[in-house]
């Protein structure tokens, strides 16, 4: 069984956009960050106990949502997990081959639920649309002969939504038309030249950006239109799309939120222990406000007592920075 297959169901959507994308990428081992082993994790923790245990707990709602919409329903139901399914054209020939999240089987086995896991914060195609969901349908109507409806979705549980409304229902009919359009995706991207880049596709940030000319054509007009020149920019910031820029201010917006409360909270602690290593804590801030009305009727005051009638301490204890002077050097 091949783990990735060149033309796997999760990379036909990026094909179908930009047919360069696969000589482009071929040769290329994109890295796998900590995102990847993240969802990798999390959809092992759908139906695997242990998985779930090394996840935070805001992880472990997702996953307890997925749970309750979408697996416990169907308890008793014949049920798949990580289903390998492949795809054959009329000539037997292999198309693809990957992996479905979940299968759920009715009880006579000719109607079947769907569903692909998404855990990313990018909204992705509905099922309808979704030529990684159409390849796995193929794949599940294939190795399942008596199947003759299939329903599926695509199920992200970031955003909040069962995604019911987007379920789409595919019948064993529609397998020659879709067999067809996923055979014309490949074959398209076989002989696919670099004039049919397209770098307005939301795929880039999956493919070999470096080496892709339409890509780095339009990042540096984004340079002109922002006045940068190419070479003040790292490689990650230049190759900053307008999609990944929207989602890095409102992951900005988001740590400044959840850190204004925790930092209140660090505030407070500090000042309640009398100080810190990086911070002391001074009594409050001095201000002097003059009343001139009042010194017009009270002359004869002594300077003194003008002074502690000026003065006043006012506000809460607060933090500031400790002074530290710099390490000398040994001679």
């Amino acid at each position: 069984m091949s783990k990735h297959h060149e033309f796997s169901p999760s990379k036909l959507d990026r094909l179908a956009s930009c047919p360069w994308s696969y000589c482009n990428c071929r040769g290329w081992a994109g890295e796998e960050g900590d995102d990847a082993s993240r969802g990798t994790l999390l959809h092992r923790a759908i139906y695997d106990d242990a998985a779930y245990a090394d996840l935070s707990g805001k992880e472990q709602g997702m996953i307890d949502f997925i749970r309750d919409e979408h697996i416990r329903p169907y308890a008793g139901m014949k049920m798949y997990h990580e289903l390998f399914v492949q795809l054959f054209d009329a000539e037997n020939r292999l198309l693809t081959e990957g992996t479905a999240d979940c299968l759920i089987l009715s009880p006579d086995g000719t109607k079947a639920s769907l569903k692909d896991w998404k855990f990313g914060s990018y909204e992705v195609a509905p099922a309808a649309e979704n030529m990684q969901v159409k390849a796995y349908v193929c794949g599940v109507f294939q190795k399942f002969p008596k199947l003759t409806t299939v329903y599926a979705m695509i199920v992200q549980p970031v955003y909040g939504s069962t995604d019911y409304d987007t379920q789409c229902e595919f019948r064993r009919e529609q397998l020659p038309e879709l067999l067809a359009e996923i055979a014309a995706i490949i074959d398209r991207a076989k002989i696919a030249t670099e004039a049919d880049a397209n770098s307005t596709a939301e795929n880039c940030r999956y493919c070999n950006k470096l080496h892709c000319r339409s890509f780095r054509e339009k990042m540096e007009a984004n340079f002109e239109i922002m006045a940068i020149r190419p070479g003040e920019l790292t490689v990650e910031e230049q190759e900053m799309t307008l999609d990944y820029a929207d989602r890095l201010v409102c992951a900005e917006k988001e740590i400044k939120d959840a850190m204004k409360r925790r930092t209140d909270i660090a505030r407070k602690l500090i000042l309640a222990a009398g100080g810190s290593a990086n911070f002391r804590v001074q009594s409050g801030r001095v201000t002097k406000t003059t009343d001139w009305r009042k010194l017009a009727r009270d002359k004869q005051i002594s300077d003194d007592e003008i002074a502690a009638y000026t003065t006043e301490t006012t506000g809460e204890p607060y933090l500031m920075p400790r002074m530290r002077r710099p390490k000398q050097l040994k001679e």
